[in-house]
């Protein structure tokens, strides 16, 4: 799936590729569909792994999107390590 969520891939063929999907099922029963094609998904993608032979490679590129872990935002009113870290609280 090239988008970030099931919701917004099936928004955009419903939008774009309606006619291709004259019969297009609701996005909550698509969902469910695809979590219970979860395992099956999986096996498929180890047998193109192996059959392609990508287990070998050294390196392997992976898809992602940075998600914020923590925000700072009492960053500027915390000095517990300022002195210990010798870091300027009025920049914080």
């Amino acid at each position: 799936m090239f988008t970030d969520s099931e919701k917004a891939w099936h928004r955009f063929v419903k939008k774009n590729y309606l006619p291709l999907f004259p019969e297009l099922i609701s996005c909550s029963r698509y969902h469910r569909r695809s979590k219970n094609l979860q395992q099956l998904t999986e096996v498929m993608r180890q047998i193109l792994v192996e059959s392609f032979g990508m287990y070998l490679e050294g390196w392997h590129l992976m898809d992602s999107m940075p998600l914020p872990v923590c925000a700072r935002a009492r960053a500027g009113r915390n000095m517990r390590f300022c002195e210990e870290f010798e870091v300027d609280n009025k920049l914080l």
